[in-house]
């Protein structure tokens, strides 16, 4: 009896000791990886913003018809012309990402049913000055006028980028053609991604980032 008591008692230690083992292995391992520094030393700065452009342009042309179709700023049938937008740093930036947006966001304005046009706006008619309206013929004004209901009024759809560290700052407008007067608009901003990169060749000149830990010594 007293033979097997003890048998149970080694059993018993034999275990303790090598789950004791076990856990100063472990423990011994991250003490050896932060002494000797093998951890890893940085991670991910930060996410970047995958989000495709084209869904960000469609939503600011959502808004920019909203403008239009809440005020009744164009008849039915007005033809829209087209842009492409700009860099506001650049004026002569050739790159493509100003004929891509703005060609994303007029198709997306055509799917509201405005007549987007290709080409240059054709010239408008001259209207002679201080003639009253409630008696003007199409003659006389250019516009054929029936009570509240107007002819098709020219408009231009245009805009402007500006590029900025970690976005590109969109503004985009429509103009009226006949008094130049901005019947809608809209500024949001887009991610500066893979993507926007392709389409912005002076982005890739910038060089890559700095690393954040000391990597020659």
């Amino acid at each position: 009896m007293k033979r097997d008591v003890c048998f149970l008692a080694a059993a018993l230690l034999a275990t303790l000791f090598m789950a004791g083992c076990s856990t100063i292995k472990e423990g011994a391992k991250d003490t050896y990886d932060f002494m000797f520094d093998r951890e890893p030393k940085s991670g991910p700065m930060f996410t970047e913003d995958d989000t495709p452009i084209i869904e960000l342009n469609s939503d600011a042309a959502d808004s920019l018809f909203y403008n239009i179709s809440q005020h009744h700023e164009l008849p039915e049938g007005s033809p829209v012309y087209v842009h492409h937008f700009t860099n506001e740093q650049d004026p002569n930036d050739t790159s493509r990402f100003g004929r891509v947006t703005a060609k994303q966001v007029a198709t997306r304005l055509a799917q509201h049913n405005l007549l987007i046009t290709d080409g240059a706006p054709k010239p408008l008619p001259v209207k002679p000055a201080k003639i009253a309206m409630d008696n003007a013929t199409e003659e006389d004004t250019g516009f054929f006028q029936s009570g509240k209901e107007v002819s098709p009024r020219p408009a231009m759809l245009t805009g402007t980028y500006y590029i900025g560290d970690t976005v590109i700052y969109m503004n985009a407008k429509i103009i009226r053609l006949e008094d130049n007067v901005v019947i809608s608009s809209k500024s949001w901003t887009l991610p500066i991604n893979d993507n926007v990169r392709e389409l912005l060749p002076q982005l890739k000149k910038r060089g890559g980032l700095e690393p954040a830990v000391r990597d020659t010594f």
